[in-house]
């Protein structure tokens, strides 16, 4: 059995767009308690600042699908909006890019114009994932990801 998960979305009569999510990388970041910490004094709680660290990338796909209602529909909606007003020659920017789920859909239903699309994120390991993706579904030749 596959290790990813496959959803179909149509962009509003567009062509079908079909997002690959890796669900072996359940969202278990805060499951355990770090072995490094120790109990803190009665009455306070010990909270470490959220990062976009290499833990949180690995959940990441499944985290969002699981805790963004309607996910798969924005999906739906960025990939149709950018198909419908998309001008050839252009390129197309994703601020915030994460893992490159929105720039896939976008690419797919781009496919066959001349198109370039840049994505950017600050966090390192987002960076590494979505180049790994869109390397993955062979579409690094139109694709670029910054850090």
């Amino acid at each position: 059995m596959s290790k990813y998960k496959s959803h179909s979305i149509n962009p509003l009569q567009a062509s079908s767009v079909n997002l690959v999510l890796d669900v072996d990388n359940i969202d278990r970041v805060f499951a355990e308690k770090a072995s490094s910490q120790s109990d803190p004094p009665a009455g306070l709680k010990l909270q470490e600042p959220f990062a976009f660290n290499k833990n949180v990338a690995d959940v990441f796909d499944d985290m969002v699908t699981r805790s963004i209602p309607g996910y798969f529909e924005v999906q739906n909606l960025t990939a149709a909006l950018a198909s419908r007003y998309f001008q050839e020659g252009t390129s197309v920017y994703d601020i915030g890019c994460s893992t490159g789920t929105t720039i896939c859909a976008i690419a797919r239903v781009l496919s066959g114009r001349l198109y370039r699309i840049v994505g950017v994120d600050s966090s390192e390991p987002m960076v590494q994932l979505a180049r790994k993706k869109i390397l993955g579904q062979g579409l690094s030749a139109y694709v670029e990801i910054l850090n």
